[in-house]
């Protein structure tokens, strides 16, 4: 089985069995770190209404950290805490199952037509900034 299918079948059976499925928050959160982005502030600067997610999804930081806690939480991202001055920052890469993760919510068609105009979209321009179709 494809590796897509397999990550969107694991994501039916969390949900069957309880355990934690990523928000919309935490998927546009995600697919940022796959893409490289590795600092929160650097995510949360994309998801301001002025940033280059904000015409279509926005979120505040506290949200934007909310949800970073919430893949740490959850195994699909590291967080490596800084071990220099106070002005560093804590850098964030995806795991394996984050990466599959990732993709598998870019690969998959959005469930509701009410989420056409947000999901979708946000998916369009996450896809076109990883250079994907």
């Amino acid at each position: 089985m494809p590796e897509r299918h397999a990550a969107l079948r694991d994501g039916a059976a969390r949900r069957c069995y309880g355990a934690a499925v990523p928000t919309l928050a935490e998927h546009a959160c995600l697919t940022l770190v796959v893409q490289g982005v590795s600092h929160g502030w650097a995510i949360g600067s994309l998801l301001t209404p002025e940033g280059e997610l904000g015409r279509v999804f926005t979120l505040s930081r506290p949200l934007t950290y909310r949800a970073i806690d919430g893949l740490v939480a959850q195994g699909l991202v590291r967080r490596k805490e800084p071990t220099g001055g106070t002005r560093d920052r804590a850098t964030l890469t995806a795991t394996a199952a984050g990466r599959r993760a990732a993709t598998a919510w870019l690969d998959a068609p959005v469930s509701h037509v009410r989420d056409v105009r947000i999901e979708l979209m946000l998916k369009l321009l996450l896809r076109e900034r990883a250079g994907l179709p």
